[in-house]
């Protein structure tokens, strides 16, 4: 089989032609190990071993785009590797070899990961664990990565969160402030220990006040519908929805 042509392209590619009419875009690596730009003939075997081995760089440089282009994880890398249809060998060869250059850095990313969800989200580091875990980050890289994530950062969020419940919230009673507040942030991943020593402290100013304004206005509401007895169920039940035990003046 003979080389009809070849034609330096862009990003290190070359157009390789033969006389029965295949086309291939080699790398350079490829074309300087077998200095195809000196041969005028090649073996079919040959060229089964040099298809491989470009395969080969062909994942690496893909992988090397991605990370050219955003930072992943190696579980990441892989994954869009695997879209791309790569074998597990070529993947595994470029992963490891992009580690041995620096390029692909789990704990570097990790760390990069949980700084940037400190400074962008309301997200405990427990939250932040479980995305880190999804990526294929490991416990040990996980561990040392969210030391910047400490208590006093983890308290300040914690209480900056309860400031705003409290602020939305104004017409509700502390005892369901607390199971509303309790709940999403211990479902945004924070400490269950810190949540309790902040809502402990949690007191609702004028809590009394609340509780007849509320009791006022739903009282004119249903005044409208119901009246006697079915009026005094109907206003306790509501009042009970919103964390008022009683109707007590």
């Amino acid at each position: 089989m003979k080389l009809e042509h070849c034609k330096r392209k862009k990003a290190g590619l070359y157009a390789v032609t033969f006389n029965d009419g295949r086309a291939y875009l080699f790398y350079d690596e490829i074309i300087l190990k077998y200095q195809l730009l000196y041969k005028n003939e090649l073996a079919e075997e040959e060229l089964e071993i040099i298809l491989k081995e470009n395969d080969s760089f062909r994942c690496y440089y893909t992988a090397l785009e991605l990370l050219n282009r955003v930072v992943k994880s190696s579980k990441e890398v892989d994954g869009y590797l695997i879209k791309k249809e790569f074998s597990k060998k070529d993947r595994e060869q470029a992963i490891v070899k992009l580690q041995k250059q620096g390029y692909l850095n789990d704990l570097a990313y990790a760390k990069s990961f949980v700084h940037d969800q400190i400074l962008t989200t309301s997200s405990g580091p427990l939250t932040i664990k479980a995305k880190l875990l999804k990526k294929g980050i490991s416990e040990n890289d996980f561990q040392e990565a969210i030391k910047e994530y400490d208590e006093e950062i983890e308290k300040t969020k914690i209480k900056k969160i309860v400031m705003k419940a409290l602020k939305g919230n104004s017409n509700k009673s502390i005892a369901m402030l607390k199971r509303t507040i309790f709940q999403k942030l211990i479902s945004d991943g924070f400490n269950k220990n810190l949540i309790e020593l902040e809502l402990d402290n949690l007191k609702q100013d004028d809590e009394d006040n609340i509780r007849q304004k509320q009791l006022k206005k739903i009282k004119t509401k249903l005044e409208r519908k119901y009246s006697g007895k079915e009026l005094e169920y109907r206003i306790k039940m509501k009042m009970r929805q919103l964390g008022f035990k009683d109707m007590d003046d």
